[in-house]
């Protein structure tokens, strides 16, 4: 059992609270203690050093590993940033410095393990949700929003530089439409892929869908018409659509046309 007595004056200004080597507790007064004087602190309280502490207006924690035990959490966020209004910072900064030679390293690692059977009902599971709402009603200026934005580069090409903007491998799900490397659901009028040149960004490839999946592939030379548009397939190439092939130019054959069927020709008129 211990007694804790109050200091003698009205408050405690100036006192802090220090516990001996035979556990009695008592109010002293020295400089580089915890002044409590009324006033309402807006920090957190923490260790300084081997007999004070203090409070901070921003935690810093400078130890090897911080984890967060939410086993038991189901409903809330195991962790929650609340950032508004940001003009140069970011609400989640990671800087690495690596400063090794061979490693094989996750900036950031996801791992999730599903044990439970589904027996009925959908279970969605979205590893990375990136949603961006544009609220304002009156925009003049320009907005631009990545939903996301990869930039990889290397100071030289020595050795082997492997650089994947995007990797993915997919495997045990049902095949067909239910297993999508890359998915694109873009307001019609608007580009699902777009591919331009390193030597001019305006030098460009484009895939659009739009009503019924009439899919156009397109390609723009800024500067003149050579945006050539070639197949070049270590096999055969096979063209089957439901309605006809319109060629709309001047076609040239170098080599053997072979056909099992009737080839129609015309001439311009």
């Amino acid at each position: 059992n211990y007694t804790l007595t109050l200091p003698p004056d009205d408050g405690i200004s100036g006192q802090f609270l220090q516990t001996n080597g035979s556990g009695v507790t008592s109010w002293q007064t020295a400089s580089g203690g915890i002044a409590f004087d009324g006033s309402t602190a807006n920090g957190l309280l923490t260790y300084k050093d081997a007999d004070e502490a203090t409070v901070e207006a921003n935690l810093t924690f400078d130890g090897s590993t911080l984890s967060i035990e939410a086993d038991s959490n189901t409903t809330a966020d195991a962790l929650f940033i609340d950032c508004n209004s940001l003009t140069s910072g970011s609400a989640l900064h990671i800087d690495v410095d690596d400063a090794e030679a061979l490693v094989d390293v996750d900036i950031v690692n996801i791992q999730y393990d599903k044990s439970a059977d589904n027996t009925g009902g959908n279970k969605v599971v979205k590893a990375l949700n990136i949603e961006l709402d544009d609220d304002a009603t009156s925009n003049s200026g320009n907005t631009t929003m990545y939903g996301l934005h990869i930039d990889i580069d290397a100071a030289n090409a020595s050795g082997v530089q492997r650089h994947y903007g995007s990797y993915v491998d997919l495997s045990g799900g049902d095949t067909g439409d239910f297993s999508i490397g890359y998915y694109s659901n873009v307001e019609d009028g608007g580009v699902d892929f777009m591919a331009t040149s390193s030597a001019n960004a305006l030098d460009k490839f484009k895939i659009a869908t739009t009503t019924n999946g009439a899919t156009t592939l397109t390609t723009f030379d800024a500067d003149d018409a050579l945006a050539h548009f070639e197949i070049a397939a270590d096999g055969n190439i096979t063209l089957d659509p439901a309605g006809t092939i319109a060629l709309e130019a001047n076609t040239t054959v170098t080599g053997d046309v072979i056909t099992t069927g009737n080839i129609e020709l015309g001439h311009a008129s």
